[in-house]
């Protein structure tokens, strides 16, 4: 089970990783808004191994980051023995 920092930390790294799809989608075809890019990335690089461990799940179970919800990432996180 997750303790209440992991949650947050989590929770934190899955908001840094959307902001940054949100920014690089919202603004295609032109460049991102290099603040909101800027707020997002630095969001991540404080959350580092929560967003590399967040990747590896989306990229094994084929979930994109944009539809990813807090609840069904605990869920994977909370499940047993997670090869991350």
């Amino acid at each position: 089970m997750l303790t209440k920092s992991e949650r947050q930390r989590y929770s934190n790294a899955l908001k840094g990783l959307k902001a940054q799809a949100s920014a690089v989608s919202e603004a295609l075809p032109s460049k991102p808004d290099i603040d909101t890019l800027g707020k997002a990335q630095s969001l991540m690089s404080e959350h580092d191994s929560e967003c590399k461990a967040i990747y590896r799940l989306v990229m094994k179970r084929g979930v994109p980051i944009p539809e990813l919800d807090e609840a069904l990432l605990f869920e994977w996180l909370e499940e047993p023995v997670q090869a991350l």
